[in-house]
């Protein structure tokens, strides 16, 4: 009897030892506090970055970070933006990843912070620049280049004689124009011409203005909202007859091309985008000073016969609320 006895006791020896370790670790990382980093968009409650805001928040659940998403409206200002920043630094941030607001100003006040920043959608620069800050964003030329093929490939790659009609955010100037440029590179070696460029005012909209024109096959839509209200007037019958494309990044987008009111739609993986921004920031965060660079995001231009096809389930969960 001996012998069992004393090799019960071994046993529980062991376990009790294994648990007293596993309890030491689980005290030592609840002991650990969590880095906060602050997110910062325009209008942060807009349906157009649901997608987004999920790779944010799964990306902070993988690497342990208490992630704060501001809550801002539309037009958000540099002071604005300054404002915020401050006010989370002074609860502790961690860092930053933002938005650039639109305005003069917005490089130096960036400047004036010591936490570490990543911009999303899009670099601004406003000289004077002490400092270049990482962007992880899609390449806006190519979002429009690749929207300019899909006009292109709706005309049999045939554009002459072609006018396009332009519909984009007055409120993201410079987003606008490197999305506009890469269009008009391609409709032009196309053989198209663009003939008119409407901004769409968040407050008053654009349907009515598209309205009051005519005369182009095809209207390229540069941004998420304007989209939705384009791909609406289209469905209403409103557009003069001109096929509708744009560039989107919403649930309601992607309706839009399967029921036809739009012909082609561009996109980028904002959920990836997300993701990747907490990921790098995270890595920083934890040492590795490498980890805030370029990242460019992948472009998608979905058709709307394999919308619903597997290789697009991944994408398309991420935009559902």
């Amino acid at each position: 009897m001996e012998k069992p006895s004393r090799a019960i006791f071994i046993t529980v020896e062991l376990i009790l030892a294994i648990f007293t370790a596993t309890m030491a670790v689980k005290i030592s990382t609840d002991e650990i506090p969590q880095r906060k980093v602050a997110v910062i968009v325009e209008d942060s409650g807009n349906s157009k970055w649901d997608s987004y805001v999920k790779g944010l928040k799964d990306a902070a659940k993988a690497n342990n970070l208490h992630l704060v998403i501001c809550n801002t409206d539309k037009g958000l200002n540099p002071e604005e933006e300054k404002e915020l920043m401050e006010e989370q630094e002074s609860k502790g941030v961690s860092g930053f990843i933002l938005q650039q607001a639109q305005g003069s100003g917005g490089q130096v006040i960036l400047d004036s912070f010591h936490e570490p920043i990543l911009l999303n959608f899009c670099r601004l620069t406003d000289p004077p620049m002490k400092k270049t800050y990482p962007l992880i964003a899609p390449d806006n030329e190519k979002l429009g280049e690749k929207l300019g093929e899909c006009i292109v490939e709706g005309y049999n790659g045939k554009l002459e004689g072609r006018r396009v009609g332009v519909v984009c955010a007055a409120s993201s100037p410079k987003v606008m124009m490197q999305r506009q440029k890469g269009l008009q590179r391609v409709l032009e070696k196309a053989g198209g011409k663009i003939a008119w460029t409407l901004y769409r005012e968040d407050d008053t909209g654009i349907s009515d203005a598209v309205r009051s024109r005519s005369g182009v096959s095809a209207i390229a839509v540069l941004d998420t909202e304007s989209l939705e209200e384009m791909a609406d007037a289209a469905a209403a019958h409103d557009v003069h007859g001109a096929v509708v494309y744009g560039i989107g990044a919403s649930i309601k987008t992607v309706y839009s091309l399967e029921n036809e009111s739009i012909a082609g739609l561009v996109t980028a993986d904002l959920y990836d985008m997300g993701y990747r921004s907490v990921t790098a920031m995270a890595q920083y965060l934890s040492g590795s000073k490498k980890a805030l660079k370029d990242q460019s995001i992948e472009i998608i231009s979905p058709k709307k016969n394999e919308l619903f096809s597997e290789k697009y389930q991944t994408f398309l969960a991420t935009m559902e609320r």
